[in-house]
């Protein structure tokens, strides 16, 4: 009746620890999305201290289509409140082989890595790699989960020629954040071209 369909192919292990899914699939509310392998680790004994603490999360060849975008009236952005009943603890995010789609649209990910958590004083992103095609992008990000949001992190990002051009050449920056994060004060140092 919701027009919602999942599935998957194969079961491993343990909910109580550590959970290997092949083949994982789910569409509804205009969303496909598919995984050849899903692991999860956690370890449930956080939940006592209020705490959901995934050791591991990790999905290998995803694919993820989303609905065109709607027209809407827009406004000025905003960031909401992420408050939670629990902390979450995220040791190792990992996506190897990422493909986004939306309506023409298409991105394609090699790799994304992070950890992070989240409690009542921050989100803490931390260890975070992205890499693309002539792309990537190493990091950390810390902002506060209630307004004003405020942010410290560094990013560092390489860009190769086939991206720029060869009238610019390959690409070396770091981004350093601070302030709050719908109005950050943006400190860039480039190191390559000279």
């Amino acid at each position: 009746p919701l027009g919602v369909e999942v599935g998957l192919n194969h079961v491993a292990g343990s909910l109580l620890d550590r959970v290997e899914l092949e083949e994982v699939g789910f569409r509804g509310f205009g969303v496909r999305f598919s995984a050849a392998r899903l692991v999860l680790q956690w370890s449930p004994r956080g939940l006592l201290d209020r705490t959901l603490h995934l050791r591991t999360l990790q999905l290998d060849d995803v694919s993820l289509a989303l609905p065109p975008s709607a027209e809407e009236e827009t406004g000025p952005p905003e960031i909401p409140s992420l408050q939670l009943p629990i902390a979450i603890r995220l040791d190792q995010f990992e996506v190897r082989h990422l493909r986004i789609a939306q309506g023409e649209l298409e991105q394609r990910i090699g790799a994304l890595s992070l950890s992070a958590s989240l409690d009542g004083r921050r989100l803490a992103v931390r260890s975070l790699n992205l890499q693309m095609e002539g792309m990537q992008l190493d990091g950390f990000l810390n902002m506060q989960p209630t307004a004003p949001h405020a942010i410290d992190g560094r990013i560092a990002v390489e860009l190769a020629a086939e991206v720029t051009g060869e009238d610019v050449g390959a690409v070396s920056a770091v981004v350093d954040l601070a302030g709050v994060a719908l109005e950050p004060r943006i400190d860039l140092k480039l190191d390559r071209p000279a």
